[in-house]
C-alpha cells in the first residue's frame, strides 16, 4: 500500500530517520566533515532542509530543470545549470522532437534556472568541494528519475564523491530502476509500482511552491548557518 506523508516537512523527518538507519546499518558515520545535503529546487528544498536540520548537516542546492513538451507537463529529460542533459530518447522519438526544438526548450529552461538562482541569493555550490564526501541528494519524489540523474551526472563530471546517496520520500518503481543505473545507494521509504504514479498522491497536503515559501526555507538555512559553500 502506498504511504501517505502529511506534508513535505513530515516526509523530510521520515527520510532523515531512514538515512540515519541506512548509515548505521552500513557502519557509516555521517557528519558535517564528510557529508553534505544537496536539494533539488524548488520542491526538494523543504524535505532537504528538514533532513539537514535533523542530521546536523550542511546543505546547498543543485539546480536541475525539467525538460517538458511545449504547453504540457509531459517530460522528456532534464538539464542542470552547467548544461548537463539527460534525455529520454523514447519520448523524443514518440513526439518527434527535432534537435532545434530541444535546444530551444533547453535554453528556455536554463534561463528560468538562472533567474531562480538570482532570486535565491546564495552562491552556486562548487562541485569540486564534494570530492571524497557522502553526497545526499534530496527531492520531494521521483516520477521518471531524470532530474535526479541529471544531478548525479553533473556531480560525477566534475568530481569524485565518496558515494552519492539519493534520498526521496516517494518514487515510482520505474524511476528507482532508472536511478539505480547511476547509483545503488537509494533511500526511498515509499516505492509505488504503478503506471499512473504521481508524487502529489503520496502527500495529504500537497501544493505548488511559490517563491515566497522557497525563500522562507532558504532564509532558515542562512539563519542556522548550515549553508555549504
Amino acid at each position: 500500500m502506498s504511504k501517505k506523508y502529511k506534508d513535505r516537512e513530515d516526509a523530510g523527518r521520515i527520510l532523515a530517520r531512514e538515512i540515519s538507519y541506512m548509515a548505521k546499518k552500513r557502519n557509516i558515520d555521517i557528519n558535517q566533515d564528510n557529508a553534505v545535503i544537496l536539494a533539488i529546487p524548488d520542491e526538494g528544498v523543504i524535505p532537504a532542509y528538514v533532513v539537514a536540520n535533523e542530521l546536523n548537516l550542511k546543505i546547498n542546492l543543485i539546480v536541475v530543470g525539467k525538460l517538458k513538451l511545449p504547453n504540457s507537463d509531459i517530460g522528456f529529460g532534464s538539464i542542470t545549470i552547467d548544461g548537463t542533459t539527460v534525455l529520454n530518447d523514447a519520448m523524443i522519438n514518440k513526439y518527434r522532437l527535432r534537435e532545434d526544438k530541444i535546444s530551444k526548450i533547453e535554453k528556455e529552461v536554463i534561463d528560468k534556472m538562472v533567474n531562480k538562482i538570482e532570486l535565491y541569493e546564495i552562491p552556486l555550490i562548487n562541485l569540486e568541494l564534494l570530492k571524497d564526501k557522502y553526497v545526499i541528494i534530496v527531492d520531494e519524489g521521483a516520477e521518471t528519475g531524470y532530474s535526479m540523474i541529471g544531478a548525479i551526472k553533473s556531480i560525477n563530471l566534475i568530481t569524485e564523491p565518496k558515494i552519492i546517496i539519493v534520498a526521496i520520500p516517494t518514487s515510482s518503481f520505474h524511476a528507482i530502476m532508472v536511478i539505480n543505473r547511476y547509483t545503488p545507494h537509494i533511500v526511498c521509504p515509499n516505492i509505488v509500482d504503478s503506471f499512473f504514479f504521481q508524487v502529489r498522491n503520496s502527500y495529504n497536503e500537497y501544493y505548488k511552491l511559490d517563491n515566497e515559501i522557497v525563500l522562507k526555507y532558504i532564509d532558515k538555512i542562512k539563519e542556522k548557518n548550515i549553508l555549504f559553500s
